[in-house]
């Protein structure tokens, strides 16, 4: 059901109208709950201590055989598909994998679909630990993780951070090879209780030295984005069709479209802070201009493949080269006339169906809602594969993958903001069509924003620390922790001036854009509009007269909960069964944007970005979801990125409703703490 703030009416005529949060942890002792959550934490986590805690699971599970599964109250027909194919031979554990191979995925669903339909927790988990041990690694943790996900009795419950879990795929090597040097080292006693290792970003992103790309680094190597993006991508796996998903979040390709147009934003917000153009074209016919060395390996040592600055496509890739350019030409097409040809050759007509865009963004993501999957294709599945650059496969399942194929590294790579920027391009080229927004579609007679004020706000790189493995002591397991400098900033509070002539429920909208381009030149919101990036959107009850709405960054709804380290949210599973009067918290929206990202860093001297606010009428949504993701959702069934998702006249867009104030962002390259200096080189 769509979440709903309301904020109370008051008589006086001057008010203050302060913000609940954007989302409240759920307290609960449930011990099913608590038992199912440290299952999922031994399974993932720590698998030693599972076999302290229930030895029976274990013992069955090490017994079992793939014969077994038809005894176990799961989809019988789904069961034999999985049976013939394991014993047809599976992708052998030590292999990279990845969605992105045919037939990698293959395996994956059908694995999952068994998995998702055990009837029963104790056949949930039986199957899972049975599957940890004999499927390939990285093809089982994905199953495993999408079934908790889509499961509707397990969809709540908290998954360890991935950046712990697979630190491989969020840290370079330099960090990774210290960390089994740790590892391997004797034990003495007097040792430290901890090792601190340094974990570095890149200051090399392609083999051209100076590449621009290395100055924002920190932001396409943050672990909270890498995290944040998989669970976006996976909330709703492409491969799945909503009939199949226990809790579909419509409009699905509408929703693919602002996901990525989002990221692209904020991307180029952080591009603006060190005086860089917005992001470029990729162009199939020339080479690929920005280059990308990883420095990175999958989870069984293979080193991802880089790519040198203005490279040609690698000749065994002109097949796939050739598909994504057809694909690209069919859907810009699609966009122009309005037009898609479904795959039982019904034409689907923009004028004749409200859903088209959404259809149409659909058929971009080649997500198993398409129209027409061979007619359409998959840009997305091609262009990673093309910018990649790994070389020919061994055969047609054993092959080297590349950053650009694994959810967790692709940001990192910069061809991933061009390849979306393309993707997402077909979306705005299909909007640059529709006519602007109606002076009814966007006012809110009787409602006028006098005001919209920030502080200022300090920006600098603080110090967090990842759990990433133990040294093995016999009288100690020491922890061995990951030491990073990570983007962050002060708090601060928007505060939005309103009056109204009238008491009414209302919609507000928040974003934060550029100013000026690179070259420090003032852009018009016409242009501009691409580059906003959306904060928070929320209900309020204004009364009659003058209101003060603050709105400050712990109660946007698009933030993830606090970071918390994993081997601290196991702590608090473990205390909450064994005390009662210790309630564990979770939330329904356990993955977000990192708060520590919703400002892009600004300069030292200062960098001004545009804050702007839209208040209009409420609306009932008529789709209920139930999304993972915080703010994943229209919380009044207009548009997503309403009102700056379509074409915008400067001179007839700005109404009383509909205003924007200024945000001055200071860098500051060091952040004073209890007397201490933190610096970031």
């Amino acid at each position: 059901m769509t979440r709903v703030w309301f904020v109370g009416f008051i008589v006086f005529s001057w008010t203050i109208t302060e913000s609940l949060s954007a989302q409240d942890a759920i307290k609960t002792n449930a011990t099913q709950f608590l038992q199912q959550q440290q299952f999922v934490f031994q399974i993932l986590w720590n698998q030693d201590e599972l076999a302290q805690v229930n030895p029976d699971l274990v013992k069955k599970a090490k017994e079992f055989r793939v014969e077994d599964l038809r005894s176990l109250p799961l989809d019988l027909e789904l069961v034999e598909v999985f049976i013939e194919r394991y014993n047809n031979g599976l992708l052998a554990r030590g292999q990279s994998a990845t969605v992105f191979n045919s037939e990698h995925l293959a395996e994956i669903k059908s694995f999952y679909g068994v998995l998702a339909s055990a009837q029963e927790l104790a056949a949930f988990a039986l199957v899972s630990l049975w599957s940890s041990q004999v499927l390939n690694e990285i093809l089982w943790f994905y199953g495993f993780v999408i079934a908790v996900m889509q499961r509707s009795n397990t969809r709540n419950l908290r998954l360890p951070n991935l950046h712990e879990l697979l630190p491989q795929y969020f840290f370079n090597n330099d960090a990774i090879t210290q960390l089994y040097k740790a590892k391997s080292e004797t034990c003495f006693e007097g040792m430290a209780n901890e090792t601190i290792i340094r974990a570095e970003y890149s200051k090399v992103v392609s083999a051209y030295y100076n590449d621009p790309e290395s100055k924002i680094s920190y932001f396409t190597e943050d672990v909270g984005l890498s995290e944040y993006y998989f669970f976006l991508a996976n909330e709703s796996p492409f491969w799945l069709a909503s009939q199949q998903m226990t809790f579909p979040v419509p409009p699905r390709g509408e929703r693919f479209f602002h996901d990525h147009q989002q990221i692209m934003a904020r991307y180029n917000l952080e591009r603006l802070s060190h005086d860089l153009e917005f992001t470029e074209d990729l162009d199939w016919d020339h080479n690929v201009v920005t280059g990308f060395l990883p420095n990175m390996a999958d989870y069984n040592g293979q080193i991802f493949p880089s790519r040198s600055s203005n490279s040609p496509v690698p000749y065994y890739k002109y097949q796939e080269l050739r598909m994504a350019k057809d694909f690209e030409s069919r859907l810009t097409a699609a966009a122009d006339s309005g037009e898609l040809l479904s795959s039982n050759s019904t034409v689907y007509r923009a004028a004749e169906l409200p859903t088209f865009f959404s259809h149409l963004m659909d058929a971009a993501q080649s997500n198993a809602d398409s129209v027409n999957l061979d007619f359409y294709g998959s840009m997305e599945t091609s262009g990673r594969r093309i910018l990649g650059f790994n070389p020919q496969p061994r055969n047609k399942f054993i092959e080297t993958i590349s950053a650009m194929e694994n959810y967790n590294a692709g940001l990192r790579d910069p061809a991933f903001y061009r390849l979306y920027k393309k993707i997402v391009d077909i979306g705005h080229r299909y909007k640059s069509h529709l006519a602007s927004y109606r002076p009814e579609d966007i006012s809110f007679p009787g409602v006028t924003i006098t005001s919209v004020s920030s502080n200022d706000v300090d920006t600098f790189f603080d110090d967090f620390d990842s759990l990433v493995g133990r040294r093995s002591c016999s009288y100690y397991n020491r922890p061995i922790f990951f030491r990073q400098k990570r983007l962050n900033h002060d708090s601060f509070r928007l505060t939005i001036k309103v009056k109204s002539d009238y008491p009414v429920l209302s919609v507000v909208r928040i974003f934060i854009g550029p100013k000026q381009n690179a070259r420090g030149l003032e852009i018009d919101i016409s242009e501009a509009r691409k580059y906003f990036f959306e904060l928070d959107a929320f209900f309020v009850a204004l009364p009659k007269g003058i209101s003060m709405l603050r709105r400050s960054e712990d109660d946007f709804v698009i933030r993830a909960p606090i970071e918390e380290p994993s081997d601290v949210i196991y702590e608090k599973i473990k205390r909450a069964l064994r005390d009662k009067n210790y309630p564990f918290e979770y939330y329904q929206q356990p993955y977000g944007w990192p708060r520590r990202l919703l400002l892009p860093r600004g300069k030292p001297e200062g960098q001004t970005f545009r804050i702007l606010v839209s208040i209009n009428p409420f609306k009932l949504d008529p789709l209920v979801s139930n999304p993972l993701i915080a703010g994943h959702w229209s919380i009044d069934g207009r548009p997503l990125g309403f009102p700056l998702d379509r074409p915008i006249d400067s001179h007839d867009f700005w109404r009383p409703n509909i205003a924007q104030g200024d945000m001055t962002i200071y860098f500051r390259n060091q952040k004073k703490t209890f007397g201490c200096t933190m610096c970031w080189n």
